[in-house]
């Protein structure tokens, strides 16, 4: 009959799992010893400013070697916008039930503007509490009625002047190298669109549990 090999662990496999747990532990501190925040030179006044690039609506979670910018997790699409606009935490943390404490940094601008990639045109973006009218999905327990809730809602329209001075733009700044020990680099830039100075970059690293993606 047919031979069947089942095949077990051996000391060398769980040797080459620690040293790359090891690896990944050193890579990961080597790395994060390069981050933080660097601010070389502040604005005043700044009412607006231009997106160079928008988030995906889609995030990803398990590519391992989607040079995609870890840090795009937490808003992506419309809600990356809506994070920039001055009311959009207020609307969102900044509740009578949310000690301040625990709010997020409150950093946000009048509007701002982003060239839409299907048309290639500048539109400004502002936001305010709107009523809107949301339906009751079967798929999460409804039963498909509509009902009205406010919420933090964008307006657009064509950019009326020129385009705004300062720009912030993400990147992501992993190597193949990195990604091999699932570990994402981010770099998020504020730019003086007039001279191309870097105002500002904050630089960060992440990687899931060692432990769960490591294990041989």
């Amino acid at each position: 009959g047919a031979l069947i090999f089942v095949a077990l662990p051996s000391s060398a496999q769980e040797e080459t799992s620690k040293t790359r747990k090891q690896i990944a532990e050193q890579m990961f501190a080597e790395r994060c010893k390069k981050a933080g925040e660097f601010i070389h030179r502040t604005a005043e006044n700044v009412e607006g400013v231009f997106l160079m690039k928008l988030r995906p609506e889609g995030i990803n979670y398990g590519n391992q070697f989607a040079m995609d910018d870890p840090y795009g997790r937490d808003f992506g699409g419309e809600a990356y916008i809506k994070s920039v606009l001055s009311g959009f935490f207020e609307a969102n943390y900044r509740r009578p039930e949310t000690p301040q404490t625990n709010a997020p940094p409150h950093v946000a601008y009048r509007y701002v503007e982003a060239l839409d990639p299907k048309d290639g045109k500048r539109y400004r973006y502002t936001g305010s509490m709107k009523e809107v009218i949301k339906t009751s999905s079967p798929l999460v327990g409804g039963d498909g009625s509509t009902f009205k809730v406010k919420e933090f809602a964008l307006d657009r329209i064509p950019a009326p002047g020129p385009m705004p001075r300062y720009g912030v733009t993400y990147d992501d700044i992993s190597t193949h190298e990195e990604r091999e020990y699932w570990i994402a680099g981010s770099s998020l830039k504020v730019i003086d669109l007039k001279s191309n100075e870097v105002m500002a970059e904050r630089i960060g690293y992440s990687r899931p549990a060692v432990s769960r993606v490591l294990s041989g």
